[in-house]
């Protein structure tokens, strides 16, 4: 990550949404992008090996 993350560059992150929020995320002003950014549950997530 450190080529993606330059302490002077700007910082950005993944925003994972359930399927129904995809139109509201599309549509939302920039003001209103704070609004998404909720805490993924982490049992629900699942790493895998590229390969």
């Amino acid at each position: 990550m450190q080529r993606f993350h330059k302490p002077e560059d700007e910082k950005r992150m993944v925003v994972i949404l359930n399927e129904d929020a995809y139109g509201a995320w599309l549509d939302a002003p920039a003001e209103r992008s704070m609004d998404f950014l909720r805490q993924y549950p982490a049992g629900r997530l699942v790493a895998t090996a590229p390969g």
